[in-house]
């Protein structure tokens, strides 16, 4: 899979530099913060659904993708600019859907409900799953197929039950030191220039990155991972409207170094803990 719930920053950034960045991510974070209470219907009309589902498969064709992007390199072409490149995407909306059905949940008595080509699922995970295809596919996807795809959705997140879990069911005992991370960043005082211009030694970022998912995989930390790594995104979205996405990308590295050094800074080694905390000087 190339979104994978060990490396949310992958997802999280590719979604922040989409043209429909704060309703997309929204819709992620609160997908993956659903609790077992949450209900779904099954979509009202099946058939319209699986047009949509059509469509969406026939926009993810001609989606800005990374691999495409950099195959013109490859074909002798020169690379496109860096906005442009910054807004490809290395997955798909049906890369998206797949880490959704695999991830949130679980519903062990929730109906099923069955998605063109990605078989039987718990309705709430399906829901979720076609509503964050739909938004990735926007604006592209005509707006009545859109509509197939987040009508169940909506009437889900429209009941008390589709509450999102208190930070504390997920963050557990971090929640305030998590809570603390994201309002840091949605202070006036942070500054998305500062967060961007932040620097780390080659591959230290990534290593101390990587060493965090292992650390949340033994803690059994990675879905909390995810849902920081998106609030934490949705802070920076939500401070700087209109911002670029080469910048952005960049504030990113420094917004979830923040939140993950929070999250699992009771486990991590001294070294990436530090690597982490180097974010701390973008605030």
């Amino acid at each position: 899979m190339v979104y994978t719930l060990s490396s949310p920053s992958v997802l999280a950034a590719d979604a922040a530099c989409h043209s429909q960045a704060r309703a997309l991510v929204a819709c992620l974070t609160r997908a993956f913060s659903l609790t077992p209470d949450a209900c779904a219907p099954a979509p009202h009309d099946q058939a319209a659904t699986a047009i949509a589902w059509g469509m969406v498969e026939f926009v993810d064709m001609t989606a800005p993708s990374t691999a495409r992007a950099l195959a013109t390199v490859v074909g002798g072409r020169h690379l496109p600019d860096a906005p442009s490149l910054a807004r490809t995407r290395l997955g798909s909306a049906r890369d998206v859907a797949r880490l959704v059905l695999a991830e949130t949940g679980p519903w062990p008595d929730a109906p099923e409900v069955t998605l063109p080509g990605l078989g039987a699922h718990a309705a709430p995970a399906a829901a979720a799953a076609a509503a964050a295809a739909a938004w990735w596919s926007r604006p592209e996807l005509p707006i009545e197929h859109f509509r197939s795809l987040t009508d169940p959705w909506r009437a889900m997140i429209a009941l008390d039950e589709a509450e999102p879990a208190p930070a504390a069911d997920v963050y557990g005992e971090r929640a305030d030191a998590v809570a603390d991370a994201l309002a840091a960043l949605a202070c006036p005082s942070t500054d998305l220039a500062s967060l961007a211009a932040l620097r780390w030694p080659f591959g230290t970022w990534q290593n101390a990155m990587h060493a965090a998912a292992w650390a949340a995989f033994h803690q059994d930390r990675l879905h909390a991972q995810m849902v920081a790594v998106l609030a934490a995104t949705g802070q920076v979205l939500a401070a700087n409207p209109g911002a670029g996405p080469v910048e952005l990308r960049s504030a990113l590295h420094a917004a979830h170094a923040l939140v993950v050094g929070a999250l699992l800074g009771d486990v991590l080694d001294t070294e990436p803990l530090q690597v982490l905390r180097m974010a701390e000087a973008g605030l």
